[in-house]
């Protein structure tokens, strides 16, 4: 058998899909993963924990609610939509007519000028598990369904929905922000409270990057130094996307160093350039409230001396509910989470590299913070 690394640039996590799909298989009804962006979740889903599921006889439906951001519904028909096209290219003779017939109706949904109603999606995924004993949901991007109220009806639905089929079907939640997931997963109101078992999407390592040589080896018959690239991988925060873009830019490109493929990639693609367009759009008071959630998370915010400290340094009067309304306001942009009462985090590594480099040197020239 060729090895992997011959095929595509796609590192097999075999063993960690291996693991989610006992746990559900011997009982958990739902799993919640999380790993910032460009993270590799979608490919995990879609290249080791999807192919791993079907080889068990297990029948999966991937859905992404970030395909229509308006529209959840959508997404659950274009999913189902995509299921039914590749059930009714594997399933047994005495499906298709049906297969044919509910794929009709979902396909016709979707080219409708009209939205979807909340109706039909739930009866779509009711027609997705009429054809298999046991049905893997993968719901890719969770967390934006906490974005807004106008989706609580159709959260609701959802957690009913799997809930009354606990029997057949298992499901399989990931997002990108910790705050949007603890909004639908951990708050005692939450609409999947107690709903999921959160557990922990981790950061690939060396034997990745080194994957990644044998790959870069294997197509431009040159060799790579497997410690500088693990170095620019934990260097970008264990970003797959990185590394890997990086290498096909240079195998593409004809360059062969490292250093000089990161310098040329950088200048085309700037890795920080979301992060920075972050920070660069918050107001003054914003930037101070980031600025203590990365340097003095435990420090409370709502006491006389911070007012004054912010005053003093914003020229303007700061009250609590001014405060209030700046944590919302990053809340909302998607920029912090909340890591216990009172306490708050940058959800993005890149950014709050920046908000080191901006304030780290004024406290060490001995400024008060």
């Amino acid at each position: 058998m060729a090895e992997a690394y011959t095929k595509s640039w796609h590192f097999p996590r075999t063993d960690l899909a291996r693991g989610y799909l006992k746990a559900l298989v011997d009982g958990a009804a739902s799993l919640a993963l999380f790993a910032e962006r460009r993270k590799g979740k979608t490919e995990f889903l879609r290249d080791d924990l999807k192919p791993l599921a079907i080889k068990e006889g297990i029948q999966v439906c991937y859905i992404n609610f970030w395909r229509d951001r308006v529209s959840p519904e959508n997404c659950v028909l274009a999913g189902v939509k995509k299921t039914l096209e590749e059930s009714l290219k594997t399933g047994l003779s005495g499906l298709q007519k049906e297969l044919s017939l509910n794929l009709g109706v979902v396909s016709a949904k979707l080219s409708s000028q009209q939205q979807p109603q909340l109706s039909d999606a739930i009866t779509a995924l009711d027609e997705v598990i009429k054809h298999s004993d046991r049905t893997l949901f993968m719901f890719d991007e969770i967390q934006h369904l906490a974005t807004s109220d106008r989706f609580l009806p159709f959260t609701a639905s959802l957690r009913t929905f799997l809930e009354s089929e606990k029997g057949s079907v298992r499901a399989v939640f990931t997002g990108s922000s910790r705050d949007n997931l603890d909004r639908l997963f951990r708050l005692h109101k939450a609409p999947f409270f107690n709903a999921a078992s959160l557990v922990p999407f981790p950061d690939l390592d060396a034997a990745f990057t080194t994957f990644l040589v044998k790959r870069f080896e294997y197509l431009s018959r040159r060799s790579l130094d497997a410690d500088v690239l693990l170095s620019i991988f934990v260097s970008q925060g264990f970003s797959p996307a990185y590394v890997v873009e990086l290498l096909q830019f240079m195998n593409n490109s004809g360059v062969y160093e490292l250093g000089e493929g990161k310098r040329r990639y950088d200048e085309l693609n700037p890795p920080d350039l979301g992060a920075k367009q972050s920070w660069e759009s918050l107001n003054a008071l914003d930037k101070e409230l980031m600025a203590r959630f990365e340097l003095s998370p435990e420090k409370s915010l709502y006491t006389p001396e911070t007012y004054t400290e912010l005053a003093t340094k914003l020229g303007t009067k700061v009250t609590k509910s001014a405060i209030q309304n700046g944590i919302e306001r990053l809340r909302d942009k998607g920029l912090i989470w909340r890591e216990g009462r009172g306490i708050w985090r940058i959800e993005n590594q890149q950014l709050s590299a920046i908000v080191r480099d901006e304030y780290e040197p004024s406290l060490l020239n001995g400024e008060r913070f």
